[in-house]
């Protein structure tokens, strides 16, 4: 008797077969498509914001918000970016380079308190401005990962490809957490 799991299975073996285009029963490494070139560039950022909320009780029963404060100095931040962004790949050391930025972006804290009452008053938080965003990093790649390496550290994100035209990457997609815990996501389109 055939289970539906061993069908399943065969079909898959043989898709794989017929994907890695197995010649004399030896499989071909998979090349990382590479980064190079200018690349129209978007990026997102947000960063959540933990809040604590403090609430009483109304002596004719019921509940009141005593107070509500943030705990964070990273969070509360979003950031929407455009640009371009130049990878010059390495003569000496294969996957690697340097990259160049210019763009710009709109950033902020996603929630802004206005506090406002006898208690007094003031801005937790900071309004959205644009300004321009341009820099030097140098980065590494594989089929999986995108290592970028600025002054201030390392991040590293999950990257994949879209096509490729003569070992150049036309398109590609990267992103995942920053060291600080905040999501980040980008989109390059080779231009």
């Amino acid at each position: 008797m055939v289970t539906d799991k061993f069908v399943f299975t065969m079909k898959i073996s043989g898709l794989a077969m017929v994907v890695l285009g197995c010649a004399g029963g030896a499989a071909q490494a998979a090349s990382v498509p590479l980064l190079s070139g200018a690349y129209l560039v978007t990026q997102q950022t947000f960063c959540q914001i933990p809040l604590t909320v403090t609430s009483g009780v109304l002596p004719k029963g019921g509940n009141y918000v005593e107070s509500v404060q943030s705990n964070s100095t990273s969070g509360n931040t979003v950031t929407l970016a455009v640009g371009k962004l130049v990878f010059t790949q390495s003569k000496t050391a294969p996957d690697t380079g340097t990259a160049t930025l210019n763009g710009v972006g709109a950033g902020g804290s996603n929630v802004l308190l206005v506090e406002t009452g006898s208690a007094g008053s003031g801005t937790e938080g900071a309004p959205i401005t644009q300004q321009t965003n341009s820099g030097n990093a140098t980065f590494s790649q594989t089929l999986t990962a995108l290592t970028v390496t600025l002054s201030s550290g390392s991040e590293t994100y999950n990257i994949y490809y879209g096509k490729v035209t003569g070992g150049i990457a036309q398109s590609a997609v990267f992103g995942g957490l920053d060291s600080g815990g905040c999501a980040e996501s980008y989109t390059l389109t080779h231009s």
